[in-house]
């Protein structure tokens, strides 16, 4: 699950090493967590959110097919990760 969340935002950020993404909760609706270089947050939101919703459209569209919904959710890394 958190396979396609890492392919889609190591391309969107300036710095792909430094992504993550973990998978957080459990249940019907567990959270995807991307941590990135808090310069590079700004770039999965775009104009008016468009990024991120297509992100999350992706999701729509791999749960359809997987049947395991997830919500999305991008966070800046901590400072110590960040340098």
């Amino acid at each position: 699950m958190t396979g396609l969340a890492l392919y889609l935002a190591q391309g969107l950020a300036g710095r792909p090493d430094r992504v993550r993404v973990t998978l957080e909760g459990e249940g019907a609706r567990p959270v995807v967590v991307i941590h990135a270089h808090q310069d590079d947050v700004p770039g999965f939101f775009g104009r008016r959110g468009g990024t991120i919703r297509a992100i999350r459209a992706l999701y729509a569209v791999q749960a359809a097919k997987t049947g395991r919904r997830a919500d999305i959710s991008v966070n800046p890394l901590p400072p110590e990760e960040a340098l």
